[in-house]
């Protein structure tokens, strides 16, 4: 990350203690960088033909009664900076440190097709433990043909079909003939 980014999510990680509300906030800027990645706003925030109170009237109107005033007023300090154009990087980093915070592993869960949100939940809890829990974030690679592929803190479980092949091709192409005795 950016030493940009790192800042700025510091600066609201900073406040998010102070209030006591970092699953909150952390919570909230991912409902507003959802709903900018649906929008793709990136080309509407880095306009300079869009005043700066314009853009404070969009996420205004869009956020008002969803977020936390202190949360709206990032977004604002952003859009004064002219920081908006970063703001995937900034959400980023500032879900990351949440996430340092509350003590939750970020893992990435690959899978061929999309897997249903109550899959993914129940994949989270099982792999939460000692009180340390799971996120987990789906990723698609169809290399991976069916199955999924978890990777978390220092551990990596391949359930997929590419690496059932894989380790079949390796025992087939064993060179002292183990398979077969």
């Amino acid at each position: 990350m950016s030493l940009l980014a790192t800042r700025y999510a510091e600066s609201l990680l900073f406040l998010a203690i102070d209030k006591d509300k970092v699953e909150l906030y952390r919570d909230q800027i991912e409902l507003v960088a959802d709903s900018f990645d649906l929008a793709d706003v990136k080309a509407f925030f880095a306009s300079p033909r869009v005043s700066k109170e314009e853009k404070k009237d969009l996420c205004r109107s869009i956020f008002k009664d969803k977020l936390d005033r202190y949360v709206l007023n990032f977004l604002y300090v952003l859009i004064d900076k002219n920081r908006m154009v970063n703001y995937k990087e900034i959400f980023e980093e500032f879900r990351h440190q949440c996430n340092r915070q509350l003590d939750i592993d970020e893992g990435i869960i690959e899978t061929a097709r999309p897997l249903k949100e109550e899959l993914i939940k129940e994949l989270e809890d099982s792999l939460s433990r000692n009180g340390k829990r799971v996120e987990l974030r789906e990723k698609i690679n169809r290399s991976l043909i069916s199955g999924f592929k978890i990777s978390f803190a220092d551990r990596i479980i391949d359930n997929s079909m590419k690496n059932k092949i894989r380790n079949l091709e390796d025992n087939l192409l064993r060179k002292d003939g183990s398979l077969w005795n």
